[in-house]
């Protein structure tokens, strides 16, 4: 079989597969809260926010798409979202960057009702077993452009910990395959806790989509809104 016809032939396969664990995945009752870790770079890289306006638009942006999204899926159905925003938001020092400075501003904004999803936003500087243990130098300059650091690993300790002790939804919003190890060690044991992964790329496109849904995580698409972000 050439090549090209065994790879449609594979993700035709794993499709079906996708459909079939869908509705094999253990729901929550009628109305669930949401814990979304969503990495802000990555799910809106191109976004430069050069300015105040700028920052406000963008968060804004992903607090409205993520709400519709997670108000339109069939089950379990989300009332409310703790929307746990990452990024490299410290300097070394522990002096905020210019993002967090707009974004620590507009929280009270984010804080409201989308879709008929109650929105919680969070700034995350420190990881949820560490509650209030800053982590600095999140944000570091390299050649005259400023990286994040750490924030994947964050990620996924926070990911793995809130899979264990949430009994709702625990959603993550990134495009980032160094999260996939996590997805795949909170498959390992009974965790409570419905994970749905929200990403870019299509369902049943990665390489190792196989495996998410052999650990009853569901993959969803991104929002259009944010698509169009990064064109």
């Amino acid at each position: 079989m050439p090549g090209a016809a065994h790879a449609r032939l594979e993700h035709i396969r794993l499709l079906k597969h996708v459909k079939r664990a869908s509705f094999a995945a253990k729901s929550p009752g009628p109305m669930s809260t949401a814990i979304l870790l969503a990495d802000y770079d990555n799910i809106c890289p191109a976004v430069r926010d050069r300015s105040a306006d700028e920052v406000e638009q963008h968060a804004d942006t992903i607090a409205d798409s993520l709400a519709r999204l997670l108000s339109g899926m069939p089950a379990p159905k989300i009332s409310e979202v703790e929307l746990r925003l990452y990024g490299g938001w410290l300097y070394s020092d522990g002096t905020p960057t210019f993002r967090a400075n707009c974004l620590l501003s507009r929280l009270h904004v984010m804080r409201s009702r989308r879709h008929g999803v109650r929105i919680r936003p969070i700034l995350v500087t420190s990881i949820a077993q560490a509650n209030g243990r800053q982590l600095h130098g999140t944000c570091r300059s390299r050649h005259g452009r400023n990286e994040q650091k750490m924030v994947d690993m964050m990620i996924a300790v926070d990911f793995l910990y809130f899979a264990e002790i949430h009994d709702g939804v625990v959603v993550v919003a990134s495009d980032d395959d160094d999260l996939v190890p996590a997805y795949l060690a909170s498959g390992s044991r009974d965790r409570p806790a419905h994970v749905v992964v929200l990403r870019h790329r299509s369902v049943a496109s990665a390489p190792n989509d196989r495996h998410l849904i052999d650990c009853r995580i569901d993959v969803h698409e991104l929002p259009q809104a944010l698509k169009r972000e990064i064109r």
